[in-house]
């Protein structure tokens, strides 16, 4: 029965399996509506830790349904003070502001850096983008902007649109691909059809582009309604649930997404690896092994559903 209520409401339910080095050790579900960005750290199994370059926050996503796998580091301090993140919170106050930048009211959240926290709108307003009713703590950006529109009916003026409606954007073309925020800037902007920054993002959130624009030269996508990314501030790449196999006479070298060496660390030459994407890169494909680093598509001999 709360399958059927699931797939009537439109929702998803992924499966997080934690794994120390190959072996998982623990698993969950969460469930939510495609594009909902949640924090996992929650979901942690107790003596553990996500390494440094997992993320702790997922988008749900239909293609990923069938379980995504998260690599955790055993506490070596396992005193909670030290370890929890509600003990190292960060404020950053909110502004909400219209269309025409007028600020209406304002509010203070806090939470851990770079965790998503749902932020409510001021009384008689509601967002701009009903989506993106949160925002992503920043130690560095305490001051972030919220768009909001009144909650109530409006009389319009006919020989003017509202400046929410003016179209920066040229060139819009229908697209389907799969793209990872990923940057060297602390804070990815996204914008808003009338081009202002409406709030920011870090790395590491997915998102399936149904839509490409020009705009001052550049290219961007949308991730959803009224909101754009630089595409220079993003990854392609492909789904896949698969384990791939280094060739036997080969120490795999590590890459970025970018296709440059990274790490010092080699993959041995004949041992198996889980990889859930692959992207292409001119003529060569690199299949990813964490959730910063790949391998190369040369170094691997076979690979299995």
């Amino acid at each position: 029965m709360k399958d059927e209520l699931n797939k009537k409401r439109n929702l998803i339910t992924m499966k997080l399996n934690f794994e120390i080095g190959d072996k998982v050790v623990s698993s969950s579900l969460i469930t939510g509506e495609e594009g909902l960005i949640v924090d996992i750290r929650s979901q942690v199994p107790e003596g553990y830790q996500l390494i440094e370059t997992e993320q702790s926050c997922f988008v749900i996503n239909s293609t990923m349904s069938e379980g995504v796998y998260i690599k955790m580091v055993e506490l070596k301090d396992k005193k909670p003070d030290s370890t929890r993140p509600e003990n190292n919170l960060v404020k950053n106050t909110i502004h909400f502001l219209t269309n025409t930048d007028k600020e209406v009211s304002r509010t203070t959240v806090q939470g851990a850096d770079k965790s998503k926290v749902k932020v409510m709108p001021p009384r008689g307003y509601k967002f701009a983008s009903p989506m993106w009713n949160f925002v992503v703590i920043s130690s560095t950006n305490v001051n972030q902007k919220m768009y909001v529109k009144s909650n109530g009916s409006t009389i319009t003026r006919p020989s003017a649109k509202p400046v929410e409606e003016l179209m920066v954007f040229q060139d819009t073309w229908q697209y389907s691909g799969y793209f990872t925020t990923f940057s060297t800037n602390t804070q990815i902007p996204v914008i808003n059809n009338s081009g202002k920054t409406i709030y920011y993002l870090t790395n590491n959130y997915d998102f399936h582009v149904r839509q490409m624009a020009n705009h001052a030269g550049q290219t961007f996508c949308q991730i959803a309604d009224s909101a754009w990314v630089n595409i220079t501030d993003m990854y392609e790449y492909q789904p896949i649930y698969t384990q791939i196999t280094i060739k036997q006479d080969v120490y795999a070298r590590l890459h970025d997404f970018r296709g440059n060496v990274v790490a010092r660390r080699q993959l041995t030459p004949g041992t198996t690896w889980y990889t859930d994407r692959k992207m292409n890169i001119g003529s060569s494909t690199y299949y990813r092994v964490t959730t910063t680093t790949w391998v190369d598509g040369k170094d691997v001999v076979t690979s299995r559903t």
